[in-house]
């Protein structure tokens, strides 16, 4: 059998007990399965020697790929013969010709590794024509700071030029490094606040009965609706109108009435969540294999992709049928139909089936990682082991240490002990939606 990241010891023990005859513990499993992906230690640091042949195989077998690497070189050693790895950036050839075939919209996210390798995972996604996700560039860096993040949008600049378009919007959350980093390099752009974040920092410090009367803002299309969904927030908890009217909240990054820019349906950063999860068993791998492991896991998602566009005839792609349908039932009345006209004629052409195909039209070129130069000039980074059993998942935003048991809300105002037949607020308000 062949052994990945998300291979379980289960499995493992399954297979030796069947061909073998032998059921090791759950302990040798683990330790024989962090061998063979090379998670010693000095794999770990030979991983990262190797790091300067792999990105010159990524650049010889595809011209178009962007491939960095970055030493410190304030961390030289004292015989300044051999230098420590800083961080790397990566924009394979086929996500570079896919996007300007997609929407013009791209999400920014960061998360842990989950190794002794104490780095930070950058992402920029995008979705294509059928709502399929698209990573564009990923790097690590030491930490989300203003300098990492400034690096990283600036190579993204250099590899992806439309991102500075003031067409453009770039979706992410609050991070003060990110949110600095994106002011500096791209003023032109639209910055989009993640709403879930700001719907999170409600419901912890304010009670979830704030949620419904939010999302009314968030999706408000005039001034006058949002103002009416923000009055009744405020009868409600003044607090947490005051903390959405506050600077550090602008309207125009995160509700769609202020938004001078397009959204294209996406109001939180879950694009980037999205890679960060079909991801999660990666991060855990040595640095060479983790970034080989995303390169490959693009390159299966691209050819099963072109493969279903190239069978698919219709003239805009399925999912886009699918929601102008929904939307065609719900406005029969809608003058288009009164004038006759195709509701498919409205559909921008960001979402037709050639756009779709020619998004995947330049396959990614396999990349071997066997039988590399080591750079014996190249540190790898301090390896660290944290004390207890390591995290697994990120923590979400606004939670607390323990299972808390599940508690029956009302499912329009949110608050307990009652339900939506004998809610009050509905008998108070029922002239408006929720």
């Amino acid at each position: 059998m062949t052994v990945k990241a998300d291979t379980s010891a289960k499995e493992i023990a399954d297979v030796l007990q069947k061909g073998l005859g032998i059921r090791p513990s759950d302990s040798a499993i683990y330790k024989a399965k962090k061998g063979l992906l090379g998670c010693h230690d000095e794999e770990l640091r030979n991983q990262v020697r190797y790091l300067p042949a792999y990105f010159a195989k990524l650049k010889s077998a595809d011209a178009g790929t962007i491939a960095v690497m970055e030493p410190d070189l304030s961390v030289a050693e004292e015989s300044h013969q051999s230098v420590a790895f800083k961080r790397c950036f990566v924009a394979p050839a086929p996500a570079r010709f896919a996007f300007p075939y997609c929407r013009p919209i791209i999400a920014l996210d960061g998360t842990f590794l989950k190794g002794k390798v104490k780095l930070v995972l950058l992402l920029a996604a995008t979705f294509d024509a059928n709502d399929s996700l698209i990573i564009l560039a990923w790097a690590l860096v030491p930490s989300e700071s203003t300098s990492s993040w400034t690096w990283f949008i600036r190579n993204l600049k250099t590899a992806f030029p439309r991102v500075e378009s003031k067409l453009m919007t770039v979706v992410s959350d609050r991070d003060k490094g990110l949110m600095a980093a994106v002011d500096d390099q791209l003023p032109d752009v639209s910055h989009a606040y993640c709403c879930y974040h700001l719907a999170a920092n409600l419901k912890k410090h304010h009670g979830a009965s704030t949620q419904p009367l939010f999302w009314r803002c968030v999706y408000a299309m005039t001034k006058a609706e949002f103002d009416l969904a923000m009055d009744q927030l405020r009868v409600r908890c003044k607090e947490a109108a005051d903390y959405l009217c506050a600077p550090e909240q602008e309207h125009t990054h995160w509700a769609t009435y202020a938004f001078n820019n397009r959204r294209w349906g996406l109001v939180t950063s879950n694009l980037a969540e999205v890679a960060n999860s079909l991801l999660v068993s990666i991060r855990s791998l040595p640095l060479l294999s983790m970034l080989s492991s995303i390169y490959e896991h693009q390159q299966e998602k691209y050819h099963a992709r072109r493969l279903e566009s190239q069978g698919w005839s219709g003239y805009i792609t399925p999912t886009a049928l699918r929601t102008l349908k929904l939307a065609s039932d719900a406005a029969r009345a809608a003058l288009s139909s009164y004038l006759r006209q195709p509701p498919i004629s409205h559909v921008h052409q960001t979402y037709t089936t050639s756009n779709w195909s020619n998004t995947y039209t330049n396959p990614f070129v396999p990349v071997s990682t066997s039988d590399f130069p080591v750079a014996e000039w190249l540190e790898a980074p301090e390896l660290t082991q944290t004390k207890g059993r390591p995290r697994i998942k990120r923590m979400e935003k606004g939670a607390v240490g323990g299972k808390a048991r599940a508690v029956a809300l009302c499912s329009v105002c949110q608050e307990e002990g009652h339900t939506r037949k004998s809610c009050s607020y509905v008998h108070l308000h029922s002239g408006s939606s929720i």
